[in-house]
């Protein structure tokens, strides 16, 4: 550390100084969540003086241990580690202690105890706790006093990265506080940052941040078309200048950042993609299993204010630290479900597969997975035809030969009960009634004439002729009435329709009207002889008719009748079930399939079912088994 930072150190009380170490150290161990625990120790100018220590628990087992690993680390100012527990299980991790020099002068050293990391992951996690203990010196950037730009724009971005994260811990915090100070650094007019998780796809980049604007819909032409160019930028180089010297030159390669820059007032801009090396996005974004999230920075000037090759790289300088918390902020800001999802596609990756030793990983992972999905427990539904009858049905035939004179009615129509369906020709039936009535009145005549002569004979003659024309004239009757066809009961007209057909013959026990009473329905289902096994009273369907294809409704198996009907070359058996509800939309007639529920099985069980109980015949008709 500076002269001027080591005087403003000395100059703060050591209560100040134990609270903002404590406040410090509570503030690390959330951006190191992965860290059991955090101590500080500070020491003095001579050799091996500890002036204090902040945060130490409790639990340390061997202090003079940690305070020996601290006084190495701060000798070699380098990380030293040391391992305190070896891993006996998956639950049980190897635990290492890591001692940790924060700065050039090594006057502060931070122990960490925690599981073993990669070296990846050590090298990210030092860089970041250096970063942060500026924190410790400069808590804003007016009290830095540098006389290099680029380390003076370095601590206000720092000091303004820190306090968003230090204050607010979201990550869409930390960006707009890293645009909004890169613009009144750069000069700039406009300054985006983008973001793609770990293990995204490039598409999945996303505009977190614009500078002074506290909201984005990347749906309108300006985010969209930075979205454009900053995914170029990510997929090309880590650092991507466009000017008007050399927007020539670049636009056959970089259509997306050439329209941008030729829509939006060709302001000269600067991509810088977090991490900067070339080689190492490309592979991060070829590889699935990148632990680590990728931010894209696009900075734009004024017209006729281009980035120069110094520049760039005061730029790139500036941004890596804040760029570098924000990326780690954003992986331990994933969901359960991301990290599930991570660590899934990682251990599934081809590397660690290859490394087990199976040449084909692709393969070999899709049988697993088909083998494993056969012992899934599914829910076993059969199917069966389902009709829809009436509990009640009556024929209407035709009583006597003739023709149908009227027709009222047709199928599908409902009817009350007497409402007259249709009519017979009873003009015959008129003739022979008036034959039959002029015929008794004849009677009558003859009778009173034989009771004026005496005449017995005669009189008992014509009496005979009275009942005899009684009879005839109330057959005749009663034909006449019978030629008015009415409903017996309330009801829905199945089958019958003479309205096209008028005056056409009938014979006299011809079909000519089928009405279902409609005060109650049943459901009819028939089962196949391969399932009616399966079936029991109770038993819950699921039902869905061809005339309301759209509607499913519930019943429930009611017995299962010991008859079977053949149908074509299968035995059916039929079921009564009961609707769970009886709407106005289902009628005597209908069709439809019905899915009963036969419990749940395992996939290969529900698939192998026929197969197996076919093979079992076989078998037992060949004498295979008893």
């Amino acid at each position: 550390m500076n002269s001027d930072v080591i005087s403003r150190a000395k100059s703060v009380s050591p209560a100040e100084s134990a609270d903002a170490a404590t406040q410090w150290l509570s503030w690390l161990s959330l951006l190191l969540n992965d860290r059991q625990w955090l101590c500080l120790y500070e020491f003095g100018p001579e050799p091996d003086v500890l002036l204090r220590r902040h945060g130490c628990p409790e639990q340390i087992k061997a202090p003079e241990v940690a305070l020996s690993l601290a006084r190495k680390a701060r000798a070699s100012l380098t990380p030293v580690a040391m391992k305190l527990a070896e891993s006996t299980g998956e639950n049980t991790p190897e635990i290492t202690l890591t001692a940790l020099p924060l700065g050039d002068s090594a006057d502060r050293v931070l122990l960490m105890q925690g599981s073993v990391q990669s070296l990846e992951q050590q090298a990210g996690m030092f860089r970041l706790c250096r970063w942060a203990a500026q924190r410790l010196d400069t808590p804003s950037a007016a009290n830095v006093g540098q006389e290099d730009s680029t380390h003076q724009g370095l601590d206000s971005l720092s000091s303004a990265v820190l306090k968003a994260s230090f204050e607010d811990s979201t990550s869409e915090a930390i960006a707009l506080s890293i645009v909004n100070t890169v613009k009144r650094l750069c000069g700039c007019s406009r300054v985006t940052l983008a973001t793609l998780e770990a293990g995204a796809m490039v598409q999945s980049l996303s505009i977190i941040a614009l500078s002074d604007q506290a909201q984005i819909d990347e749906r309108k032409v300006l985010p969209s078309q930075l979205k454009a160019a900053m995914k170029e930028t990510l997929l090309s180089r880590a650092v991507s200048a466009l000017s008007a010297q050399n927007i020539d030159d670049v636009a056959k390669d970089y259509p997306a950042s050439a329209k941008l820059f030729a829509e939006q007032g060709e302001n000269p801009s600067l991509g810088v993609v977090y991490p900067k090396s070339d080689i190492e996005i490309r592979a991060a974004l070829l590889d699935k299993t990148s632990t680590q999230a990728h931010a894209v920075v696009l900075l734009e000037r004024p017209q006729g204010q281009p980035f120069t090759q110094a520049q760039e790289t005061a730029i790139q300088t500036l941004l890596a630290p804040s760029l570098d918390l924000l990326t780690r902020r954003m992986d331990e800001q994933r969901g359960i479900w991301a990290r599930l999802k991570h660590s899934s596609v990682e251990t599934l990756s081809r590397k660690n597969i290859l490394d087990l030793g199976i040449k084909r990983p692709g393969m070999t992972v899709a049988a697993v997975a088909i083998l494993a999905s056969l012992f899934i427990p599914i829910e076993h539904r059969f199917t069966a035809h389902a009709a829809i009858e009436a509990k009640d049905l009556q024929v209407i035939i035709a009583p006597q030969n003739g023709f149908v004179a009227t027709s009222h009615t047709r199928a599908g129509e409902s009817v009350k009960q007497g409402q007259l369906l249709a009519t017979l020709d009873a003009q015959d039936l008129n003739l022979a009634v008036n034959k039959w009535q002029s015929e008794k009145i004849k009677n009558e005549q003859a009778v009173d004439l034989a009771l004026a002569t005496r005449d017995r004979v005669a009189l008992g003659r014509l009496r005979a002729d009275t009942a005899r024309i009684a009879a005839e004239q109330a057959l005749v009757e009663r034909q006449l009435e019978r030629a008015e066809l009415r409903a017996p009961f309330d009801g829905v007209v199945l089958s019958g329709d003479f309205s096209q057909r008028l005056g056409s013959a009938v014979t006299q026990g011809d079909t000519l009207f089928t009405i279902a009473a409609t005060n109650e329905y049943r459901l009819v289902l028939d089962i196949k002889e391969q399932d009616v096994g399966l079936v029991t009273p109770g038993q819950q369907a699921d039902v869905r008719m061809s005339a309301l294809p759209n509607q499913t409704w519930n019943a429930s198996v009611e017995s299962v009748l010991p008859v079977a009907t053949t149908t074509g070359n299968a035995n059916m058996f039929r079921v009564p079930a009961k609707l769970a509800e009886l709407p106005e939309a289902l009628l005597p007639g209908m069709e439809g399939v019905a899915k009963v529920h036969a419990g749940s099985h395992s996939l290969a069980w529900v698939y192998t079912r026929s197969l197996r109980e076919k093979a079992k015949v076989l078998a037992w008709r060949m004498g295979l088994i008893r």
